[in-house]
C-alpha cells in the first residue's frame, strides 16, 4: 500500500484580482487617452470602443473583422491599442484618416477592460449596453447589436 505524504500549500496563486473592471450597465468611468481627453468626449448617440494588442493572434483577426466591417458601414469607433508608436501608425495608415485610434498604456487596458481583443458598446449617457471578446464578425456583431438601429441611421 502506497503511503500518501500531505504537505502544507500556500495557496496565493488562488487569489482573486481585484481589479474593478465596468460590467454591462455600469457607466464608464473617466479614461484618459492622453492629458486632455477622455474617451467620453468622442460619445454622441452611441460609442464602440474597441481594444487591441499587436502581440495577440486574436487580436489581428480582431482587426481584419473591425476593418471589413467599416469598409461597408460608418461607426462612431475608438480603437485603444496596446502597441509600439510604430506599430500604431501602420494600424492607423489601414483604416479612414477619421478613425480615431489611439495608443493605450497597458496598465490601462488591465484596469478598465476584461483583455484583448475587447468590443464595448456604450450609449449616449456613457452606459455600457454590451462587452465581450471578440476575433470573428459573429461576435463582433453581437457586440454592436444594441446599437445596431442607430448605425443603419447614420
Amino acid at each position: 500500500m502506497e503511503k500518501t505524504m500531505r504537505t502544507q500549500t500556500h495557496h496565493r496563486f488562488l487569489k482573486h484580482d481585484t481589479r474593478d473592471i465596468p460590467q454591462i450597465g455600469d457607466y464608464l468611468p473617466l479614461i484618459f487617452i492622453d492629458e486632455k481627453q477622455t474617451i467620453n468626449d468622442y460619445i454622441t448617440d452611441y460609442l464602440l470602443i474597441v481594444v487591441l494588442s499587436t502581440t495577440c493572434l486574436p487580436c489581428k483577426k480582431a482587426l481584419l473583422v473591425l476593418d471589413e466591417y467599416l469598409q461597408k458601414n460608418t461607426i462612431n469607433l475608438v480603437v485603444l491599442m496596446d502597441t509600439t508608436p510604430e506599430s500604431i501608425e501602420v494600424v492607423k495608415a489601414m483604416f479612414h484618416p477619421d478613425t480615431k485610434i489611439h495608443k493605450i498604456d497597458s496598465y490601462l487596458l488591465r484596469t478598465y477592460f476584461q483583455g484583448v481583443p475587447w468590443g464595448m458598446c456604450v450609449n449616449s449617457e456613457g452606459q455600457i449596453l454590451s462587452s465581450y471578446a471578440f476575433d470573428n464578425m459573429e461576435w463582433f456583431e453581437r457586440i454592436i447589436f444594441p446599437i445596431k438601429e442607430l448605425i443603419e441611421k447614420s
